[in-house]
């Protein structure tokens, strides 16, 4: 009896819950690039421990942040026109529209997760001092997730000399006060990089991924640092970072492999990127990553620098069969094997 008058109560509250505030929300759930559940006439109550919480008429539910893919609030109508902004990659509309709400807002939940999208939108559009100020306010809030805060450090220096001098200053002050030693490494690191010359090569502070779409906007994936180096021709930099990721959980062990091939093959160790790119062919399928077929056909290029052009051609008979519906790639690779003898 006890616990069906819980149940009853607990519905109850979530159905008044429902009815508390003009209108209601809009979530949509569901794992990157998946279509993703709707759910309609929702709450949001809360954010914390990675975990967004929101009640619907069946009661209070939980998701991951990372697999928020679109939310609507119905209160907040600048909210909805500042993540159309995101997904357009318009940064500095999203960050004029979250900086005219962010001081407005009461609920916690939400000042964090708008404070949040303040700050990423702040740094991609240029206002590193600003996007700073916002993150340095995130860190001091309560609930917020380590993954999130490393994902959003800002980054994207200045140009102006004296103000990168200014703001190095500003953070060898509050950067000893970060309680998170995480955090406060890549601060740190931020911090040494600003202490360089404009122009001069810097090192990408190494985050856990992007923030995801409920932060980012949907357009926005997670950036490729080591490719970033790579097409920058910093190889040194580059390797040195594909090594630490290969050493974090949930990294791309295939991804990373690849790069680490190209990047072996741009130094002209040809032995040792043979080696990088063998280790997809032989470890991985197909099917199982995209990196596969990738890793036959520079393989095959290093095996026919090496002067081995029996391994050059297996390679590239076996991607040929591989990319048959794909003209682009099957002439590139028809090239390719007409080159060894």
């Amino acid at each position: 009896m006890m616990r069906t008058t819980m149940k009853i109560t607990a519905a109850l509250l979530a159905v008044l819950m429902l009815a508390a505030g003009a209108g209601a929300d809009e979530i949509r759930v569901g794992k990157p690039g998946e279509p993703g559940i709707s759910y309609q006439n929702i709450r949001v109550t809360g954010m914390r421990g990675g975990l967004i919480y929101f009640v619907t008429a069946g009661g209070e539910q939980s998701t991951a942040v990372q697999n928020i893919q679109a939310l609507k609030l119905s209160r907040y109508p600048d909210y909805e026109k500042a993540d159309a902004a995101m997904d357009k990659k318009d940064y500095a509309a999203a960050a004029d529209l979250l900086t005219k709400m962010v001081d407005d807002i009461r609920e916690d939940w939400l000042k964090l997760l708008v404070t949040a999208k303040l700050t990423f939108a702040l740094d991609r559009s240029g206002q590193f001092t600003k996007a700073m100020q916002r993150f340095m306010e995130l860190n001091k809030m309560e609930n917020v997730d380590s993954d999130l805060l490393l994902s959003l450090v800002p980054q994207n220096l200045p140009e102006d000399k004296a103000t990168r001098q200014t703001m190095a200053k500003n953070m060898a002050i509050e950067v000893p006060t970060v309680l998170d030693p995480q955090v406060r490494e890549a601060l740190t690191k931020v911090m040494e990089n600003l202490n360089k010359a404009p122009g001069e090569a810097v090192m990408p502070v190494v985050t856990p991924g992007g923030p995801g779409g409920l932060v980012g906007g949907q357009a926005e994936g997670a950036r490729d640092y080591v490719q970033e180096m790579i097409d920058k021709k910093d190889f040194d930099g580059a390797l040195k970072l594909v090594d630490e990721q290969l050493g974090q959980e949930g990294a791309s062990l295939s991804k990373l492999l690849y790069q680490r091939g190209r990047i072996q093959a741009a130094q002209g160790k040809d032995m040792d990127a043979a080696v990088s790119f063998m280790r997809v062919i032989i470890h991985f399928r197909p099917h199982t990553t995209e990196y596969y077929l990738p890793s036959l056909i520079e393989g095959g290029k290093v095996f026919a620098k090496l002067k081995q052009p029996d391994h050059a051609r297996e390679l590239w008979t076996e991607a040929q069969g591989l990319a048959k519906d794909d003209a682009e790639k099957s002439a590139e690779i028809e090239k390719l094997l007409g080159s060894v003898k």
